[in-house]
């Protein structure tokens, strides 16, 4: 597997943000290979947590017209960074996530 981090800042309300994310995680879910993705905020700061199953499909990811809106004028500061993931190390403490 592969994990790939981006973050970004906006000066968008975030109640303005709502369905633009709803409907990119919907668009989320029809890339191949996609695992997951865990949301990050810290105040003007957002961001994602994106695990896929390959380096090759984390590539195609980061260019594919999703990452590519990510050059918008609404954000700034946008990072991206790539990990190998230590499987099986992530085995013993990987748990699927529930919304509460």
């Amino acid at each position: 597997m592969h994990a790939v981090i981006i973050t970004f800042t906006t000066s968008a309300p975030p109640e303005s943000l709502e369905q633009p994310f709803r409907n990119f995680a919907e668009a989320l879910l029809r890339v191949e290979w996609f695992v997951s993705k865990v949301w990050l905020n810290d105040g003007a700061t957002f961001g994602g947590s994106y695990v896929f199953d390959s380096e090759g499909a984390a590539n195609a990811y980061l260019e594919s017209p999703l990452v590519a809106g990510l050059t918008d004028d609404a954000f700034r500061d946008v990072e991206i960074r790539t990990f190998a993931v230590i499987d099986d190390l992530t085995a013993i403490t990987a748990r699927t996530l529930v919304a509460t």
